[in-house]
């Protein structure tokens, strides 16, 4: 759970509207001076998978916690087209518009932080 908590901060930390509030302020130039987010952005397909089969674990603090981090990872452009429904999830919201796990979310968001997993 650990490091599933880590991971969904870690994405919402390099999320698509995390890089758009930085590019606001850094004119457009946001990701030029992080090579590492730009590094994990890439990966957020691989870790997409490696969250998603924690959307049907049977604790609910799991599958929040892996939803965080899913809906974030799931803004790849190479996840256009993927869907992903639970057994637990109806259909018509796998495509959900808000984010789930706004508790276990960093309290400066959108902050370049650390990135070193937990011990």
């Amino acid at each position: 759970m650990l490091l599933l908590a880590w991971l969904a901060g870690v994405a919402t930390d390099s999320d698509d509207a995390c890089v758009a509030a930085g590019n606001r302020y850094f004119d457009g130039n946001y990701l030029d001076g992080y090579p590492a987010m730009v590094a994990m952005r890439a990966l957020r397909p691989a870790l997409y998978r490696a969250v998603s089969p924690f959307l049907d674990n049977a604790d609910p603090a799991v599958r929040d916690t892996a939803l965080a981090a899913a809906l974030a990872f799931a803004e790849h452009p190479a996840l256009a087209h993927t869907e992903t429904t639970s057994s637990t999830t109806p259909a018509s919201s796998s495509s959900p518009t808000t984010r789930s796990g706004a508790a276990n979310r960093p309290s400066t968001p959108c902050a370049p932080g650390d990135t070193t997993p937990p011990a």
